[in-house]
């Protein structure tokens, strides 16, 4: 009964233990990563504003190819790629397509 006891005591004491950090963060400004990998598609509707910066553009079978530090900027977003495919589509609508996306979002300062 006193092993049940001690066990008792000790396991409630693990339970409640909460660790101890001692970092401190603060920053004027901050941002939310998202990634998105394989195969990774993005559609602007049609009017939609938005800006496309590269190293080097150029076409392929009726689509513009982006390479090298690509970004795109829209409404506080950034997407940022090595390697992007823009097609126009039919109703005016804009796909980007890459292998991969790293989105970020502004933070409110």
């Amino acid at each position: 009964m006193k092993n049940l006891l001690t066990l008792s005591v000790v396991s409630a004491a693990l339970f409640f233990a909460v660790p101890a950090y001692s970092m401190e963060v603060s920053a004027d400004a901050t941002q939310t990563l998202q990634e998105y990998n394989g195969n990774a598609r993005i559609v602007f509707k049609p009017g939609e504003k938005f800006e496309i910066s590269a190293d080097k553009t150029s076409k392929n079978n009726g689509a513009t190819v982006f390479s090298g530090n690509v970004v795109v900027t829209y409404e506080g977003t950034t997407l940022e790629t090595d390697s992007m495919t823009l097609r126009k589509q039919a109703d005016g609508a804009v796909l980007l397509e890459a292998k991969k996306f790293l989105m970020k979002h502004a933070g409110v300062k």
